[in-house]
């Protein structure tokens, strides 16, 4: 174990020898600051390990200079744990010119084998805020995901999970001011039942197996601690659902411009009733 003590670090965390076993735990989240701006590439890199754990820490790139692509990234490792941890971006809409290339996310796990993300919050970030692909057994509770994704890409969300080795056992958390809640895709199981392709659009929404319409009544949703959306976009098994009907709107136009497979006509749903 690793203990931080309170203080701002300029640097990076990424050369550090992540040998399995490992905790790295600063003594308080608000008093360990790790000031990673002028660092390109991850400012932490996990990477072919067991059983490490990062905690209490705040990982500020506020004034990033340089392009990140993910502040942290945990990748081939099994028993992946961060708890009690903020990363801090440079800005939901950095750089200020939009390029796909140069967004700043927070929190991407790529081919993980049990994975525990607990009170972790992401704030100001341009890319997705929290991601998982190929990441086996997730818990995810206490989540906080706030002013993140770039005004100018339909794209980036809050939470992504992506292909079919994904599998999430538990979820709780926020999600304000990010226009993309929660995005799904590529056969992705929540609790062993697949859920499809399901965006969320607004200030959250619930999520619901196959598309289906995300209310109380759906025993097998699991919530967000956030409002309800209102408005649905569906077709052949894959919905985007939407706060508001003027979201809806711009939403249909943009996925119809950007992908074959929805009409710029479709329907929009209202599902309050």
């Amino acid at each position: 174990t690793i203990l931080v003590g309170a203080g701002t670090y300029t640097g990076d965390l990424e050369n550090v020898n992540y040998k399995d076993g490992l905790t790295v735990r600063g003594i308080d989240r608000d008093e360990v600051i790790i000031d990673s701006s002028e660092v390109g590439g991850y400012a932490i890199h996990v990477d072919n390990t067991e059983n490490v754990t990062l905690s209490n820490m705040t990982l500020d790139a506020s004034d990033d200079e340089d392009i990140h692509n993910f502040l942290v990234k945990a990748d081939y490792s099994s028993n992946f744990t961060i708890e009690d941890f903020v990363i801090e971006g440079p800005g939901k809409d950095y750089p200020e010119v939009y390029s796909w290339g140069e967004t700043v996310g927070g929190l991407d796990m790529n081919t993980v084998v049990g994975a525990t993300v607990e009170n972790l919050t992401v704030r100001n970030v341009s890319r997705n805020g929290i991601s998982f692909k190929n990441v086996e057994d997730i818990s995810l509770t206490n989540f906080t995901v706030e002013d993140s994704g770039h005004t100018d890409s339909f794209a980036v969300a809050a939470v992504v999970f992506y292909e079919e080795d994904t599998t999430l056992n538990e979820i709780t958390g926020s999600i304000e001011n990010v226009r993309l809640g929660v995005n799904t895709d590529g056969g992705f199981k929540f609790d062993g039942e697949e859920t499809g392709n399901v965006g969320y659009i607004g200030e959250g929404a619930k999520v619901a197996p196959l598309g289906g319409v995300p209310d109380d009544e759906n025993s097998d949703a699991f919530a967000l601690n956030v409002t309800n959306t209102n408005w649905k976009v569906y077709k052949d098994g894959t919905a985007f659902y939407f706060h508001t009907e003027t979201d809806a709107e711009d939403g249909r136009k943009y996925i119809s411009d950007n992908n074959d497979w929805l009409d710029s006509d479709s329907d929009i749903v209202d599902i309050t009733d």
